[in-house]
């Protein structure tokens, strides 16, 4: 019995090479499904990664150029890559409804207010600063969500907006609460009107990820709302620009490049951004584009040997937290949801089929 159970063995170990290359094809293509269903989180970091290269960026155009006129001028550049790619895709931009019309013009005036906004504080705030506080974002998300798509708001989503509200306020760090700090290059005024341009930027990211989220459910293409977006945002900002008389020619050489440079790296971003959202839980995709602060704390000190202070950084620990909680709880709160009606349809068909025996009984 051992000589036959030894030669099993054996003859178990030693596989035919058609049995070891169906091994070897199946592990591959388990590999190849998990990198095809996480792409959307691959695709958040690389945006994120272009978006504070983008932004650091500004630092090289931002004395030459007025903000609006910089914010004008990547959306222009931005249309000559959006037409190619629709008509390579086939996407029309078509227009199905009043209510996607609407929809896409806030989603536009969201996302300019949330860029000028942006702009105007890191010209008067550290990067990585204004960073964490426009990415606490998916905190606000809540309330928009509740009072628009209809959704809950709890009272721990109260509790983590305070959180975040104690992390801004470390992260600037205002002198009539930290009497003792004292920042030569900026006055406490101009501090106080960077960081509320910060909180509004974040208050109008989040509002642009609800309505993104609408019209995600309206089954409206990505291209079709970067395109709007670029459309309605320029001709905008280009209104607001004339207005205050704000134009001027950059300057050969660097600042041009940078211009392109910057354009370029904002489409791409905001494709993959639009794209993830679309295949990607949205909360997932806010947890993995808050490692937008982590580059740009790094281009800070790379580029410009700038180091964030203790309790700034104290202050992006609360609001990351915040948001990765904020996020955990959706994902989980969504999975349960589905678990649950995976149950329900269990026994429905548990009791259709228990009928029907009692049926072939009778």
């Amino acid at each position: 019995m051992a000589v036959v159970n030894n030669s099993l063995d054996t003859a178990s170990e030693i596989r035919p090479p058609e049995e070891s290359a169906m091994a070897e094809e199946s592990s591959e293509t388990n590999w190849k499904r998990k990198l095809s269903d996480n792409r959307g989180v691959f695709l958040t970091l690389l945006a994120a990664f272009l978006f504070s290269l983008k932004t650091v960026m500004f630092r090289f155009v931002e004395e030459d150029v007025h903000v609006m006129q910089i914010s004008f001028s990547l959306l222009s550049i931005q249309i000559f890559f959006i037409i190619p790619v629709m008509v390579y895709k086939g996407t029309s931009p078509k227009i199905s409804s009043l209510n996607v019309f609407v929809l896409l013009f806030f989603r536009a005036f969201s996302g300019t207010l949330a860029v000028c906004l942006f702009y105007y504080a890191i010209d008067h705030m550290r990067l990585g600063d204004v960073t964490a506080i426009a990415l606490s974002a998916p905190v606000f998300v809540g309330i928009f969500a509740k009072l628009i798509l209809k959704e809950t708001f709890g009272y721990v989503d109260c509790i983590l907006v305070m959180v975040v509200i104690a992390g801004v306020v470390l992260i600037s760090q205002p002198q009539f609460i930290f009497r003792g700090r004292i920042d030569n290059d900026v006055d406490d005024v101009t501090n106080f009107t960077a960081t509320l341009a910060a909180v509004g930027c974040c208050l109008s990211l989040a509002m642009t990820y609800v309505i993104n989220r609408k019209m995600g459910l309206l089954k409206v293409h990505s291209f079709v709302i970067v395109f709007y977006y670029i459309i309605f945002a320029s001709v905008g900002l280009g209104v607001v620009t004339t207005i205050f008389r704000s134009w001027s020619i950059p300057a050969c050489g660097t600042v041009r490049y940078a211009f392109i440079a910057m354009a370029l790296s904002a489409f791409i971003a905001q494709t993959l951004m639009t794209y993830s959202l679309s295949i990607t839980n949205s909360f997932v995709v806010s947890i993995v584009h808050s490692n937008e602060i982590i580059f740009a704390y790094f281009w800070e000190f790379f580029l410009f040997r700038v180091s964030p202070e203790i309790l700034s950084l104290l202050g992006v620990v609360l609001v990351m937290t915040a948001s990765s909680i904020t996020s955990l709880r959706k994902i989980g709160f969504q999975r349960t949801q589905q678990q649950r009606r995976t149950d329900k349809m269990d026994e429905t068909e548990g009791s259709n089929q228990s009928l029907g025996e009692n049926i072939s009984v009778l």
